[in-house]
C-alpha cells in the first residue's frame, strides 16, 4: 500500500493538501510545526480516533490535543494506492462523534469499498492492528525501543511458524479453550458433567433393580400366604362340617338359634359381592392409599425443597459476585509514585546529559551509564509487585448452578411420578369399585362402597363364626364333643392367623408397588443412560481429537521454528553492518527477539553495554527488518519515521538516510525530521 496524499482539519494541518511520493519522501519541519500531528493524523485515518480516552493531569487525549486550531470540525481525507487502484478514505465529525463518520470509495469510479469500514480499515489495508503499526512500520525516535505486546506476539509467531497473522497462536488458544470446556482437569466441563449424570443414572437403575427384586420376593410371599390361608380355611370348614353333623341332636332352643343364624348368614351372603371382587377392590384401595400417602409426602417436602434451592442459588450468585469483585480488586494496578518520579527525574537527567553533552569531568562515563541504570531500577521499583496475585482457583459457578437445578428437577420429577402413580391407583380403585356397584362416579363413593363391602364381608364372616359357635355349642351337648371342639378351635385360630398374615403381606406389597412406580420407568432410564453413554463416548472422542490437534500444532510449530527467524536475523545483521560501516557485522536474536551485536572482537554486547547512538542503530536495524518481514512482500505497507535520528551524529544520520533511500526503491518511505541533511 502507498499513501498518495492527505488533507484534513486536524491540529495545525489547517486543511492543507500534502502530496507524498511513491519512493523515499522526506519533510524537514522544526519542532512544533506538526510532525507528530501529521503522524497522528495518518494513524487516525487508518485506525480511527479513540473518543473514550480522557484527559489527565499529565497528558491530553487525542480528541483534545488535535482539535483544529482554526475552529472547524475535525475531518480528514486520504488517498492510498492499494492493489493497483486508488482508494479515497474520508473521516468526519457527525452525530457519532469526532471523526466517527467513515467513507471509502475507488477514486476512478466512485464505487463504494464495502469491504472497508471505520474499524477494519487499517488492519485490512496494512494487515496489522494499530499496536503493531505503531511498533513496526511507524518508527518514532522518542520511543524507538518501545515494546509492543501485539508486535512481540506477531514477531514470535512469525519467527516460530512463519505465521505473520498469529493464526497459530490463536488456534492454540482456541483449542485449549475447547479442551477446558470439555474437561478442565479439576472436575469442571462437559465430560465430568456427563460422567456424573451417567453415575447417577446407574445408581438409580440399581435402586430400581433392587426394588423390583424385593417386590418379586414379596409377591411370592403373598402367594404362599394366600395358599396357606386357603388350606387353613378348607381344613377348618371340613372339621366344622364334621363337628356340626354330629351336633344335630341338640336342644330345640339351640336349633332355633342355629336356624336364625343360618338365615342371617344366607341373607348376608346374598347381598355381599363375591369375595374375589371384594378382595381386588380392597387391594386397589390399599394401593390408592399408599400412592396418596407417597404423593402427599413428596408434596409436603417440595415447598421446603424449593426454598432451599432458591436460597442456595442466591448464595451461589452472591459468592460469584464476591469472587468477581475479589479478582477485579486483585488485578488493579498500584503504582509506587515516589520511585516513578525518581526514575523520571533520572531519565530526564540522562537525556539532558546525552543531548546537551554535559561534561561531568572524571565521572562523565559513570554518569552516562549510571543514570539510565538507576532510572530503570526506579521503574522496576515503581511497578514491581503492583498487581497482586490472586491464588484462589476459579470456581465453575455455572456447573454448581446446573447441579442445583438438576437436583430440583429430580425432586419435581419425583413429585410428577408420584402424581402419575396416584392417578393410576385412582383409576384402578374406580374400576374395582364399579365391579361392586356400577353407578359409582367419585372416589369418595368408591372408597365408601369398598369399605362397606369389606365390612359386609367381615360381618358375614362374624355371622358364620357365630353360626359355627352355635353348632359347636350344640356339639358340646354330646359327651364326645370336647375333643372335636378343641380341634375345631385350633383350626379356627390357625385360619385367623393365616388371614392376618396374608392381609399384612398384601398391604406391604401395595406400598412397595407405589414406591417402585415413584422411582420411574426402567425403560426410560435405560434409554437415557444409553444416550448419556453415547454422549460420553462422543465427548471423549472430541476431547482426544482436540488434545491430538494441540500436540500436532505444537509439533508443527517446532518444525517451522527455524524458517523465519533467520530472515529477521539476516536482515537486522545486514542493516546494522551497513549503518555502522562494518563496525558491527554480527547480530544475534534470542527466543524473545532481544538483539545483541558484536564487532571484530566477536564479543556480543546487549543494548545496555552499547553507546546510545549505536544502541539506537541496532534497534533501528531490528525494526526495519521486522517491518520488512511483517508486511506483504508484493504490496508492503509504507514505512513512516518520525525523527528517528535523535541520538545520531551527522555520520550516522548520513548512513541511515542512505539506507532509507535504498529501501525507498522497494516500498514507500516517509521521513519526518527536524534536522537538515544532505538530500543527494
Amino acid at each position: 500500500m502507498k499513501i498518495r496524499s492527505i488533507q484534513g482539519y486536524f491540529g495545525n494541518l489547517g486543511g492543507k493538501r500534502i502530496e507524498l511520493g511513491e519512493g523515499f519522501t522526506s519533510r524537514v519541519l522544526p519542532n512544533g510545526w506538526g510532525k507528530s500531528t501529521l503522524c497522528a493524523f495518518l494513524r487516525v485515518m487508518l485506525y480511527g480516533l479513540n473518543t473514550t480516552r480522557r484527559d489527565t493531569q499529565s497528558t491530553l487525549s487525542d480528541k483534545t490535543h488535535y482539535l483544529p486550531q482554526d475552529g472547524k470540525p475535525m475531518s480528514g481525507r486520504m488517498t492510498v494506492l492499494w492493489k493497483g487502484r486508488e482508494i479515497v478514505i474520508t473521516r468526519s465529525t457527525g452525530k457519532g462523534g469526532l471523526m466517527q463518520e467513515f467513507d471509502a470509495f475507488y477514486a476512478d469510479t466512485g464505487e463504494k469499498c464495502t469491504f472497508l469500514n471505520a474499524k477494519n480499515c487499517g488492519e485490512t489495508l496494512l494487515g496489522m492492528g494499530e499496536d503493531a503499526f505503531l511498533s513496526s512500520v511507524f518508527i518514532d525516535g522518542t520511543a524507538l525501543q518501545r515494546p509492543s505486546e501485539e508486535l512481540r506476539e506477531r514477531m514470535l509467531a512469525m519467527a516460530q511458524t512463519g505465521d505473520t497473522q498469529g493464526r497459530a497462536a490463536d488456534a492454540l488458544r482456541t483449542l485449549d479453550r475447547w479442551r477446558l470446556d470439555l474437561d478442565s482437569g479439576n472436575g469442571h466441563g462437559e465430560l465430568p458433567r456427563l460422567r456424573q449424570e451417567r453415575a447417577e443414572l446407574i445408581e438409580r437403575l440399581g435402586k430400581i433393580g433392587s426394588a423390583d427384586g424385593a417386590m418379586e420376593r414379596q409377591r411370592m410371599a403373598c402367594d404362599r400366604l394366600r395358599q396357606e390361608e386357603a388350606e387353613a380355611e378348607a381344613a377348618y370348614e371340613a372339621a366344622y362340617r364334621a363337628y356340626a353333623a354330629e351336633a344335630t341332636g341338640g336342644e330345640a332352643q339351640l336349633d332355633e338359634l342355629i336356624e336364625q343364624a343360618t338365615r342371617r348368614v344366607r341373607a348376608l351372603d346374598e347381598k355381599t359381592p363375591p369375595a374375589s371382587d371384594v378382595r381386588a377392590a380392597v387391594e386397589a384401595l390399599y394401593g390408592y392409599e399408599g400412592a396418596a400417602k407417597l404423593e402427599r409426602e413428596k408434596r409436603e417436602k417440595l415447598p421446603n425443597g424449593r426454598t432451599k434451592y432458591e436460597s442456595a442459588l442466591e448464595t451461589l450468585e452472591e459468592e460469584q459476585r464476591e469472587d468477581e469483585i475479589a479478582r477485579n480488586e486483585a488485578g488493579r494496578l498500584r503504582v509506587r509514585w515516589i520511585p516513578l518520579l525518581l526514575a523520571l527525574v533520572l531519565a530526564a537527567a540522562s537525556a539532558a546529559t546525552q543531548v546537551l553533552n554535559i561534561d561531568w569531568g572524571a565521572y562523565t562515563r559513570y554518569v552516562q551509564w549510571g543514570l539510565p541504570v538507576l532510572a530503570v531500577l526506579g521503574l522496576i521499583a515503581a511497578f514491581a509487585g503492583t498487581v497482586r496475585k490472586y491464588d484462589v482457583p476459579p470456581r465453575d459457578f455455572d456447573a454448581e448452578r446446573q447441579a442445583l437445578l438438576r437436583e430440583r428437577e429430580f425432586d419435581d420429577a419425583a413429585l410428577d411420578t408420584a402424581s402419575a402413580v396416584l392417578q393410576d391407583a385412582y383409576d384402578a380403585l374406580l374400576r374395582a369399585a364399579r365391579c361392586l356397584e356400577p353407578s359409582i362416579d367419585t372416589i369418595e363413593q368408591a372408597t365408601r362402597v369398598v369399605r362397606q363391602a369389606a365390612d359386609d364381608v367381615q360381618t358375614l364372616r362374624r355371622e358364620q363364626d357365630a353360626l359355627q359357635e352355635l353348632l359347636l355349642a350344640r356339639r358340646n351337648l354330646t359327651q364326645d364333643a370336647s375333643g372335636q371342639r378343641a380341634a375345631v378351635d385350633g383350626l379356627r385360630q390357625q385360619l385367623l392367623n393365616a388371614r392376618a398374615a396374608a392381609e399384612s403381606a398384601r398391604q406391604t406389597l401395595a406400598h412397595m408397588q407405589g414406591h417402585t412406580q415413584a422411582l420411574g420407568a426402567d425403560t426410560g432410564l435405560q434409554e437415557r443412560l444409553a444416550a448419556v453413554e453415547a454422549a460420553v463416548a462422543d465427548t471423549q472422542r472430541r476431547y482426544t481429537a482436540i488434545c491430538e490437534a494441540i500436540d500436532a500444532l505444537k509439533a508443527s510449530q517446532a518444525e517451522l521454528s527455524a524458517r523465519v527467524a533467520p530472515r529477521i536475523t539476516a536482515l537486522t545483521q545486514k542493516y546494522m553492518e551497513f549503518l555502522t560501516e562494518g563496525a558491527y557485522s554480527e547480530v544475534q536474536l534470542d527466543t524473545a527477539l532481544t538483539a545483541r551485536c558484536a564487532g571484530e572482537d566477536g564479543l556480543l554486547l546487549d543494548g545496555l553495554r552499547l553507546s546510545a547512538g549505536t544502541r539506537d542503530q541496532l534497534y533501528l536495524a531490528l525494526r526495519l527488518a521486522v517491518s520488512a518481514v511483517l508486511t506483504d512482500a508484493d504490496d508492503p505497507a509504507p514505512l513512516i519515521l518520525d525523527d528517528p535520528f535523535l541520538t545520531f551524529d551527522d555520520a550516522r544520520t548520513a548512513r541511515a538516510i542512505k539506507l532509507l533511500r535504498a529501501l525507498g526503491k522497494e516500498r514507500q518511505v516517509i521521513l519526518l525530521s527536524c534536522r537538515e541533511f544532505n538530500r543527494s
